[in-house]
């Protein structure tokens, strides 16, 4: 079973992203893709400001046809290590009303 089967499955058997952060809980515990996430990502990706997608099936979508490639470019880097430096970075940008012009 794929990553996409798997996310499927678990939606339809009820597991939900929890709390405002947008995480997936249920059977995929232990896994987290946050808005902060999506936000850094985001903005290295395209200098835009964007938060996660509101419904679930769109953050699945989200997590593996724009997230997970984005990691290629970090190459040798742990990925939870990467995922925690674009959270920190999504954060900044999004409580400190980061410029997106120079």
């Amino acid at each position: 079973m794929n990553q996409r089967q798997r996310f499927s499955r678990a939606s339809a058997k009820g597991d939900r992203y929890s709390g405002s952060s947008g995480s997936i809980a249920g059977s995929l515990r232990g896994f987290r893709y946050t808005t902060s996430m999506f936000t850094g990502m985001r903005f290295i990706q395209a200098r835009v400001r964007e938060e996660i997608p509101e419904k679930e099936p769109d953050k699945i979508e989200a997590y593996l046809d724009q997230y997970m490639p984005s990691h290629s470019q970090f190459d040798g880097i742990a990925y939870r290590a990467v995922d925690k430096a674009l959270w920190s970075f999504g954060k900044f940008i999004g409580s400190n009303n980061f410029p997106l012009t120079p």
